[in-house]
């Protein structure tokens, strides 16, 4: 029972789908032929790669927090109280500016994008859990997916890195039957076993989750703008973009002084409304007087108009009290 269990093969996996097609039942686990076996050059054991998003952040990532917090009478389980020094602790987090996503109340946890769960696995996880000395063996345990997924989303991994995650994976999945019961044996934690073999096969994790697709879809939404004619608006859309790097192309190569090409830059450029900026800052949001406290304790004048976020040294900040100074360079 100990010897490791031999990996599918292409040859056998064609084997099975025809031997499946032949007597009706699974061979197995393959029923019938699939159709991607007409691709060429693909191969249908390797060419489907694990979407990290899917299955660590929106998958093992909502599956445990809700094993912590909506368990009840279970040793791993998160108490109300325990709960609220979460939030506080991760309302007290200090994070980089490139993170895209900030932290939000874990109650909110039903409405995180995968960003916030992905942060939530690489940035918080470990840090507020240990807050709660009892659940001591289950952060151990939980930190054997945050190092590996970590390793394994680095720019350049080498071999021994990747060894290093897969022993983390192996660990964390084994042990998840033995803190969380056979029913926690899921899919996703099953497809943790694969990721170091796909980051070998294809690459960081990074090279093939699914943000760029997911981002993607988004822009493809964005392109209807009626309910009628769906394709159509997408595929006019989208066509229109594809023209205009066209053109914008051949503009630079032959008259890059065309006033055409100055029209694309235009087109291209974004705007966002509801700011104001500064040279060296950019405030955003309606601006809104301040409150007679902000006003006594900061000393402003009349003048003075208060931001809900601001850019600065390209950091992100909340909450600020544009001076009436920077007013008149606004002027």
């Amino acid at each position: 029972m100990d010897e490791p269990v031999p990996k599918r093969s292409v040859n056998d996996t064609l084997l099975h789908m025809e031997l499946s097609v032949d007597s009706g039942v699974p061979v197995y686990g393959v029923l019938k032929k699939s159709v991607l076996i007409e691709l060429n050059n693909f191969n249908i054991i390797s060419g489907f790669v694990p979407d990290s998003m899917h299955s660590i952040d929106l998958g093992i990532a909502k599956q445990f927090i809700k094993y912590w917090v909506d368990s009840k009478n279970m040793p791993y389980c998160v108490h109300d109280f325990e709960v609220q020094s979460i939030d506080t602790i991760m309302k007290d987090i200090k994070v980089p500016c490139k993170l895209t996503r900030y932290s939000r109340s874990i109650r909110d946890r039903s409405c995180w994008k995968a960003r916030e769960h992905e942060n939530w696995v690489l940035y918080y996880s470990t840090i507020v859990l240990l807050q709660i000395p009892r659940l001591g063996n289950y952060v151990q345990h939980w930190s054997y997916l945050v190092k590996a997924y970590y390793i394994l989303l680095l720019d350049n991994i080498s071999f021994e890195q990747v060894c290093e995650a897969d022993h983390l994976l192996q660990l964390f999945v084994a042990l998840t039957q033995y803190y969380y019961s056979t029913s926690a044996m899921t899919f996703n934690v099953h497809q943790l076993l694969h990721l170091s073999q796909s980051v070998i096969n294809w690459g960081p994790l990074w090279t093939h989750f699914g943000f760029g697709f997911e981002n993607g879809n988004g822009k493809i939404v964005r392109q209807v703008k009626a309910a009628k004619g769906v394709v159509h608006q997408i595929c006019r859309n989208i066509g229109m973009s594809r023209s205009e790097l066209v053109l914008k192309k051949f503009l630079k190569e032959t008259d890059p002084n065309s006033v055409i090409l100055d029209y694309t830059e235009y087109l291209e450029s974004k705007e966002c409304w509801k700011t104001e900026r500064t040279n060296m800052s950019r405030y955003f949001g309606k601006g809104k007087r301040p409150t007679v406290r902000w006003i006594r304790e900061l000393n402003l004048s009349d003048s003075a108009f208060v931001y809900q976020k601001m850019i600065q040294n390209e950091s992100l900040l909340d909450f600020i009290v544009l001076s009436s100074t920077e007013l008149m360079i606004l002027n």
